[in-house]
């Protein structure tokens, strides 16, 4: 552990202090700050969250805008009475360690840049790195709770660091790389053996077995492809270059020959042999072929010449064929770990319960019984029973709503468990969807919000376009925020950054062209942007149920426009495209099965901030990007429209309180894109979800989510009457 984390301190420079190496590195160990074990686990997300990817600036100039941003939101929430006493706490205490991080991680950066800068005695690069090791890992005295084994390690680390240092008498001043590879090569011929060689089993390729003297060579994976691989000329290095050299470079094309030297040679070294060869790739779902080296020792073992089909067909006492996993299970003379004893004892039941003296095959059994079954059960996300919170109980969100009805698994395990998935700021190309959206509606909040501060008599009306100086300042402000969100670094590469840049504040202006057209058609005027409610004291919106129960409902609606004859507009924006989830939007179906609230709700919101109960609204949906083709999707927010909002709440909220949570993946199983980041985690697709939702969505425990969300012919027939 000791060497590692040294070690691996030299190699942080070579990729210019790359977040996630950065965090291997404290990860080797328990690394030291200040005396104390450094919180690694709270840094690492610190640094996420900060959009930390790599290089000096990064670090320094992106943790101190977390910090301040923390900083910000302290103050923030200590001048509002909404926020509880703890929220302010929080966001110093995260503060603080931003900045603790940036000061550990720079001064790491900075020492590691001075030392490599110059060459150094071996003494000194000896002397720096004892310090180093001392401060990270702290002294002798102080490893007492380590293993011994790890003890005895840093011992050895210590006495060839000292070693070094004595070679100022040999040669003279190094470069740091000098230096590391040496210390490497030092504390690789001083690593401890295990046990005394020549007894136990050694691992490694074919090559190490050459002129050993073991008892039993197992040679794996002999199949075309793997052994003799695949031999490919060098791009950069090809053999008709290397050949020019007379023998100094091998050849690619000799590297079938020296693998079976190899073999042959580890072969020779001992009297018994196990040769394996894969029958299959399940990975690709294709059948190996047998290495032409096996199909040359079968035939020196027999009385003629075998092919492949004669040596998977064959049956000899020196041939043995294993057809599955499931097969070997059955067959071994003694299975080798408990999970094979567990496989073993189940398959002995001939497909009965398993035996009840084994709770994990027992629990095992349970589950795939449960999950094959049509039955909706807990382990299909049933938790009827548990003490799950209410929408009622508390303020809650369109969004949230919204997500139970899309997949009620992923509003469980995204809004009652707080699961979110993590996104390391270094796997995003170009910005995400999420940020972009943002920027656009901070861009678009920021102009209307100083468009509503001038007089009345300043604001333009239904017929007034744009004028040059607001086209100006769209502009200005678009630039200004896009600078903002490079500086965080959640803009992804430089490359395509450009090019989402120029188109952001390309829409910029077609936005303030579509918006004259659309006041002068439909004669509205902006009155409110980001209108709020369920916030900084502001009423939420109360829905009441047809059970009697009121639906207290929070959100911010982008914008509020009112027309000449009285009509509130509401506009929701949206900055990617108008997906086939919008397209079918209208007055006769305006929510899609709950999956589309914000409208009918905003509309209320609406109402509530003019202070007009009774007021004609009409509410849409702007995708006010290039991408979206400037499309609106909207319609009239009817009494009907509400009454049938207020049916399809009480339907969500009832489903959420019985501990409805299945996942509910797409029917289409054809997306290059995950869909659901909770049903499809591992990006492999919903196949086999998809099939138990269709088996259990009869169950009358399931059939109320299932009519809201994929209602059949029976129930539009039903609805219909």
């Amino acid at each position: 552990m000791a060497a590692r984390t040294l070690l691996e301190l030299f190699d942080l420079p070579a990729n210019n202090f790359r977040r996630q190496d950065v965090f291997a590195w404290l990860g080797a160990g328990p690394v030291l700050h200040d005396g104390r074990w450094a919180p690694t686990t709270a840094w690492e997300r610190l640094s996420r969250d900060a959009a930390v990817v790599a290089g000096r600036a990064d670090w320094d100039e992106h943790l101190t805008q977390l910090a301040e941003q923390q900083e910000r939101r302290a103050a923030a929430a200590e001048a509002s009475s909404e926020h509880p006493a703890w929220v302010p706490e929080e966001a110093r205490r995260l503060a603080q360690r931003a900045r603790e991080l940036r000061r550990f991680v720079l001064r790491v950066i900075d020492d590691l840049t001075v030392a490599a800068a110059d060459r150094r005695p071996w003494s000194q690069h000896s002397a720096w790195a004892l310090r180093w090791l001392k401060d990270l890992l702290g002294s002798a005295s102080g490893r007492e709770a380590w293993p011994e084994s790890e003890r005895k390690a840093a011992e050895r680390v210590e006495v060839a660091l000292e070693r070094l240092g004595a070679l100022d008498a040999v040669e003279g001043p190094v470069a740091l790389d000098v230096f590391a590879r040496t210390l490497t090569i030092e504390l690789e011929t001083s690593l401890e053996r295990v046990g005394r060689f020549g007894d136990g089993v050694l691992v490694g390729s074919v090559e190490m077995g050459i002129g050993l003297d073991l008892d039993l060579v197992i040679a794996l994976g002999l199949a075309e492809g793997s052994f003799p691989s695949t031999v490919r000329d060098d791009s950069l290095l090809p053999d008709s270059e290397r050949d020019r050299t007379r023998g100094e470079l091998s050849l690619r094309s000799d590297r079938v020959e020296r693998q079976h030297r190899h073999l042959l040679g580890a072969l020779a070294g001992a009297q018994r042999h196990v040769l394996c060869l894969p029958r299959g790739d399940l990975r690709r779902s294709v059948e190996r072929v047998p290495s032409r080296w096996v199909l040359d020792l079968a035939a020196s073992l027999g009385d003629r010449e075998r092919w492949t089909t004669d040596l998977t067909n064959d049956h000899e006492p020196w041939i043995e064929h294993v057809a599955s996993f499931d097969a070997g299970l059955r067959a071994m003379a003694e299975p080798s770990t408990a999970q094979e004893h567990r496989l073993r004892a189940l398959l002995a039941t001939k497909g009965d319960l398993p035996a009840a003296d084994d709770a994990l095959t027992d629990l095992a059994h349970a589950v795939l019984t449960a999950r094959r079954s049509d039955r909706f059960t807990r382990f299909d996300g049933h938790l009827a029973g548990l003490d799950l919170p209410s929408p009622i109980d508390h303020v809650t969100s369109p969004t949230r709503l919204e997500r139970w009805a899309i997949c009620p698994h992923a509003h469980f395990v995204l809004d009652i468990l707080g699961a979110s998935p993590v996104e390391n700021p270094e796997d995003n190309l170009m910005i995400t969807a999420l940020d972009k959206g943002t920027l656009v509606h901070q861009i678009l909040e920021d102009f209307l919000g100083e468009v509503l501060a001038r007089p009345e008599s300043d604001r333009p009306g239904p017929t007034d376009q744009w004028t040059f100086a607001d086209h100006a300042r769209l502009q200005s402000i678009g630039e200004q925020r896009c600078d903002e969100v490079h500086a965080r670094g959640i803009t992804g590469r430089g490359i395509f950054w450009k090019r989402d840049r120029r188109r952001i504040l390309s829409d910029l202006s077609t936005f303030l062209l579509r918006d004259d057209a659309h006041r002068a058609t439909h004669g509205t005027t902006p009155i409110a942007v980001e209108l709020g409610f369920g916030f900084d004291g502001v009423p939420a919106v109360s829905v009441p149920l047809p059970d009697g129960r009121i639906l207290q409902v929070r959100g911010r609606a982008d914008r509020l426009d009112r027309a000449t004859d009285g009509t509130l507009h509401v506009v929701d924006y949206k900055t990617g495209r108008c997906s086939d989830g919008y397209k079918p939007l209208s007055e006769d179906n305006p929510i899609a099965g709950g999956t589309k609230l914000q409208l009918p709700l905003y509309g209320l919101a609406g109402r509530l901030a003019e202070g007009e109960p009774l007021a004609p609204i009409h509410a849409e949906y702007w995708f006010a990007t290039s991408a979206g083709g400037f499309v609106r999707k909207g319609y009239r927010v009817t009494d009907a429209v509400l009454t049938e909002t207020a049916a399809t709440l009480a339907k969500i909220v009832a489903g959420i309180e019985a501990g409805v949570f299945p996942p509910h993946p797409d029917g289409n199983a054809t997306f290059f894109f995950v869909a659901c980041v909770v049903c499809d985690p591992d990006s492999l697709g919903t196949v086999e979800l998809r099939t138990h939702w269709e088996r259990k969505r009869d169950d009358p425990a399931l059939a109320a989510y299932a009519e809201l969300a994929e209602p059949t012919e029976a129930d539009d027939e039903e609805g219909a009457a």
